[in-house]
């Protein structure tokens, strides 16, 4: 890594392998640091994934966070950074909150960057935050994309399964107070209609009868699920007879916009990501309500081979992603940000499938009708 005479090829192919180790030695951890100093993009990006995924000492954190507070970083290293520093530590510094929130809300950030930042704002735990932080927190939450939403669950998922233990736990009155007040968010914001079922289902069973009022709150915000359905059929009927208006080669343009990420994730052809299923065939084995559906709501229909994990942890963390991978010792998952996470096999409690899938949902809040209609008219032309 410190050879001068070494490509930066090199040095990122190094990085990205030793990703692949179950532990880090401390004769690597050298490694992270000078990565963190190089000035290409890449080798920065490296060594933060690497810091996300194995325990690093005081002083590679210290680093990070002064990576994080410095000027001209840009927006996805200063995540990425959090991200290592909300894992180690469970706290973010002053103003990282309020950095997190304008990429969460902000409809000209990129929605893989909105994403991330929701998820890595989802890992604080709320019983460390202070007064004037949860009020920022929720105060994000009635102004969040759709699709950040689910991730800004996380942190009442795990408040819920720690309450009545210990000197964390809230009591039931408390926590009926937290619920009404989510709940209030939640109404605050458009989108809330677009929450996979996986996250109302969630929040249903966080805030059930014993929390009356919260129950009821909860209850009004969210429907019944039926006519959630229903609305979601009409919505999809209406869109199919207007499939004739939309135009394949602006959807092309939509497609590969960094406004929507469509592209990093799904391939066409030979251009593009590889964590969803490619698409440079979709037109000819799906049906074009197939297609609307899996837009505008992506947990609907997972395909095989793509399916979101929940794992429940000795902890009480609760981690989802695709598997990647396993070994004997741990199994690795990779989520929306392409961020792998190793999960020790010691640590798993419970396994399930997990109901939300790892394709944003919200689309419809994203995209206007017209740029709705573009894009399935591109996606009918790939056979």
């Amino acid at each position: 890594m410190s050879s001068a005479g070494q490509k930066p090829e090199f040095k990122e192919h190094l990085l990205n392998s030793i990703a692949f180790l179950d532990d880090l030695p401390e004769t690597l951890e050298a490694c992270v640091i000078l990565g963190l100093k190089e000035n290409a993009p890449e080798l920065r990006s490296a060594s933060l994934k690497l810091a996300a995924r194995f325990e690093m000492p005081s002083n590679v954190l210290k680093f990070i966070a002064q990576l994080e507070a410095q000027e001209g970083v840009s927006k996805k290293d200063k995540v990425d950074a959090l991200k290592v520093l909300v894992k180690h530590q469970d706290r973010l510094a002053d103003g990282s909150i309020a950095f997190l929130t304008r990429l969460i809300t902000d409809e000209n950030t990129s929605v893989i960057l909105s994403q991330h930042a929701a998820q890595v704002m989802g890992a604080l735990r709320w019983h460390l935050l202070d007064e004037s932080e949860r009020d920022a927190y929720l105060k994000t939450i009635a102004r969040a994309r759709s699709f950040c939403l689910p991730a800004l669950m996380y942190p009442f998922e795990h408040q819920a399964g720690i309450n009545g233990e210990g000197e964390h736990g809230l009591n039931e009155d408390a926590w009926d107070v937290l619920g009404v007040q989510l709940a209030a968010q939640l109404e605050r914001n458009p989108a809330v209609g677009s929450l996979p079922s996986g996250t109302v289902n969630l929040l249903r069973r966080m805030f059930s009868e014993k929390v009356s009022r919260a129950y009821a709150a909860m209850s009004e915000v969210l429907g019944d699920g039926l006519y959630t359905e229903q609305k979601q059929e009409m919505k999809l009927r209406s869109i199919l007879q207007e499939l004739g208006e939309g135009n394949a080669s602006r959807g092309r343009v939509l497609f590969y916009k960094e406004r929507l990420a469509c592209a990093s994730c799904h391939r066409i052809d030979s251009r593009g990501g590889q964590l969803g299923p490619d698409l440079s065939r979709i037109g000819r084995i799906r049906e074009p309500r197939d297609l609307v559906e899996a837009v505008l709501y992506p947990s609907a229909t997972v395909v095989n081979g793509y399916e979101n994990y929940a794992f429940e942890l000795s902890g009480g963390e609760t981690l989802d992603g695709m598997i990647h991978r396993e070994t004997r010792e741990a199994v690795y998952l990779i989520n929306g940000a392409m961020s792998e996470m190793r999960i020790d096999r010691k640590q798993i409690e419970h396994v399930h499938n997990s109901t939300v899938s790892l394709m944003p949902s919200g689309f419809e809040q994203i995209l206007s009708r017209r740029e709705l209609l573009d894009l399935i008219a591109y996606l009918q032309t790939c056979r």
